[in-house]
């Protein structure tokens, strides 16, 4: 066993190696293809041994050997000219014309080959995705009408395989089906281990660069903020602590965010006052809000209503987060809505704003911190991208959700579903 996998090794790193350092196409793409060709490549040539002794036409057999020759040589298209998709559909094309040439002389729709058109848009899937799924099913399904039209409009296709012959095929078709799923599951298992065991190791490098962005750096950076402010020029003291103060704000998210990857924080269920609570935001922002001439409207909030959740968290990571980017991306004399709106699940905190709105590059990857989708605010603030996706977890963990409209150039609306006390 252990000498079968050393020659398939040494065979897909001769065919793939160049290609895949090159990031011609991945390396998952090119084992599956090999693993579709081997598996799939006996019940070919067996097929075409079949229509050479069996069926009293030569052309079956003429084309399979022809079409089972190309299905084996399409992997040296992972060679050269190293494209992926003409790999592929090259060895699914060879099997198609294949099968619906023995389909033709043994019966056409009543033959028992059509069944195997059914696998190709699987295999195109497999290597492809969804692009390649979808060519082969139309493929085979305009085929498949081809030969339904034939049989209504009184055109018979030809039977010409013997008895023999036609067990035979029906033995390949029961077989070579269940060895050719069994060995694609194999393949697909296989490929998944070692998915994950990247994933893991990804997953660990990420840890590590955490944990030297949260405890290495906190240091140097706690004995330039002693330095900064011993310097005795103002305006120098300012320009340094300005990026400094982002600094530690990123530091601050980052720790948070490791925190709670590691599940490091537990959050406490309370009744929560949202009106009492926005009061507050409302109160602490003043001076930021003063700064850009933005009008902070409240509404709805003369009375308590309460929510399920942390209340520190509730503030300082999700409402506090919302609210500083809604004054963030808002211009001057423009103003910002906070309001509490009772539904029949919970409660919705809307924050809305006649800001720039959310650029539609980075709508869909708002909550992921494997986009950049930091960006300059209306007086030039700057963002590190962590916020949105840490105040998401964060609410998510409460039970509730976090969603969004905007328009560009009209302002953009953050609602933060929470639940209701019982």
């Amino acid at each position: 066993m252990n000498s079968i996998i050393k020659l398939y090794q040494s065979l897909f790193d001769f065919l793939t190696k160049e290609a895949i350092d090159q990031k011609r196409y991945a390396s998952s793409q090119a084992h599956c293809l090999l693993g579709i060709l081997f598996s799939t490549g006996v019940a070919m040539w067996s097929y075409a041994v079949v229509a050479h002794l069996h069926i009293s036409h030569p052309l079956p057999g003429i084309i399979g050997y022809s079409m089972s020759t190309i299905h084996l040589l399409s992997m040296f298209l992972l060679l050269w000219p190293k494209n992926i998709s003409l790999a592929i559909h090259t060895l699914i094309g060879s099997g198609f014309i294949h099968q619906t040439c023995f389909s033709y002389f043994t019966g056409g729709i009543l033959s028992n080959i059509p069944i195997w058109y059914s696998l190709l848009p699987i295999l195109g899937g497999i290597v492809l995705g969804k692009k390649g799924a979808l060519t082969w099913f139309f493929i085979t399904l305009f085929t498949l009408i081809i030969f339904l039209i034939l049989e209504l409009t009184g055109h018979s296709t030809p039977y010409l395989i013997t008895d023999k012959g036609w067990l035979y095929a029906q033995l390949l078709l029961t077989f070579a089906w269940i060895g050719i799923s069994t060995g694609l599951i194999i393949l697909y298992n296989y490929l998944r281990e070692k998915d994950l065991e990247n994933l893991s190791l990804v997953n660990k490098r990420i840890k590590s660069l955490l944990m030297i962005l949260s405890h290495d750096l906190a240091t140097p950076l706690t004995i330039l903020k002693s330095k900064i402010q011993n310097v005795k020029e103002p305006s120098l003291a300012n320009s340094l602590s300005s990026p400094l103060s982002s600094m530690e704000e990123t530091l601050s998210l980052v720790r948070q965010w490791e925190a709670i990857q590691a599940g490091k924080i537990t959050l406490e269920e309370e009744k929560v006052d949202l009106s009492q609570l926005l009061t507050e935001l409302s109160q602490e922002y003043h001076e930021k809000l003063l700064k850009k001439y933005i009008q902070l409207n409240l509404e709805n909030l003369d009375k308590p209503q309460y929510a399920l959740g942390d209340r520190a968290i509730l503030k300082n990571q999700i409402l506090s987060n919302l609210l500083s980017n809604a004054i963030k991306f808002t211009p001057s004399h423009k103003s910002i809505t906070l309001k509490v709106i009772e539904n029949q699940t919970g409660l919705e905190v809307h924050i809305a704003d006649e800001g720039i709105g959310v650029d539609p590059d980075i709508k869909d990857h708002l909550f992921l911190l494997n986009f950049k989708t930091s960006r300059k605010g209306t007086n030039g603030e700057s963002g590190t991208g962590f916020g949105l996706p840490i105040a998401k977890t964060y609410i998510d963990q409460m039970g509730g959700s976090l969603s969004f409209h905007s328009h560009q150039g009209q302002g953009t609306t953050f609602i933060a579903h929470l639940r209701a006390p019982a």
